[in-house]
């Protein structure tokens, strides 16, 4: 807390974590019982960002800044082509170290699954490139609740509105599904449009959309759309896990569920 006080009473998450220079798994913990406790709240920004409820209010950008900074960013340079799979485990390490721990989740299964040869798994669009089980129980609410989550992931070359449509194939048997687009670090008119059409259509099938610079450093991750969150069939999401998900992670979800 001294350390937050020290800051204004605000933070992102990466920054906070360096400065104080704990483990990881030591930084949710605290930070993730303190937001139990309301005494700080999280924020939206790259790489997330937590404040004192009763010290600061969390700066708020105007859409003046907004329009500022994309007059300031028109210079585009080239983008480099970036395989797609290059991208997945780091993607997943981010993932699993930073992301999902920010959502006070750490019962949590995720793998790559883009990758199944020939394996059966319903046709195009049906296999979601990263996906995650994750399980969490609450003060008040009673019994254990699932989580079925699925992420599209783009590289920077490859930016363009077709992946929410496959997302939004994906989120027919998930809780929530996102899209993970790689953007440049400094972006362009172009880029800046693509992205408020992504969120447009996002929004409108109830998906979530993150930008990333760089897929190992969470600093330059942003949830641009929280996903909301769906309950479908429970057939629809034994058959998802049955046909996208490694033994190793069915077994995982059945000692969950013990």
């Amino acid at each position: 807390m001294e350390e937050l006080r020290n800051r204004g009473g605000y933070s992102g998450n990466i920054r906070l974590l360096g400065a104080l220079g704990w483990s990881e798994d030591e930084y949710w913990r605290v930070r993730n019982k303190l937001i139990d406790e309301g005494i700080l709240v999280k924020g939206q920004g790259k790489g997330g960002t937590v404040r004192i409820v009763e010290e600061v209010e969390e700066p708020v950008q105007t859409t003046t800044d907004v329009v500022v900074e994309r007059v300031v960013t028109t210079v585009v340079s080239p983008i480099a082509a970036v395989r797609e799979e290059t991208l997945y485990e780091p993607c997943v390490t981010t993932l699993q170290h930073y992301w999902f721990p920010e959502r006070q989740i750490t019962e949590l299964h995720i793998e790559v699954t883009a990758h199944q040869g020939r394996r059966n798994t319903g046709g195009t669009w049906t296999r979601p490139d990263i996906s995650a089980l994750s399980a969490r129980t609450f003060r008040y609410v009673p019994g254990r609740h699932l989580d079925v989550w699925t992420f599209e992931v783009k590289p920077a070359d490859q930016l363009d509105v077709v992946g929410v449509f496959e997302a939004a194939a994906h989120s027919r048997s998930a809780t929530r599904s996102y899209c993970l687009f790689e953007v440049e670090a400094t972006r362009g008119d172009m880029t800046e449009a693509i992205l408020r059409r992504a969120q447009d259509e996002a929004r409108r099938f109830g998906l979530g959309l993150i930008t990333f610079s760089d897929p190992r450093d969470y600093s330059t991750w942003e949830t641009l759309v929280e996903a909301v969150r769906r309950d479908p069939a429970p057939e629809l999401l034994d058959e998802f896990i049955a046909k996208q998900i490694s033994e190793s992670g069915r077994d995982k979800l059945l000692r969950w569920t013990k």
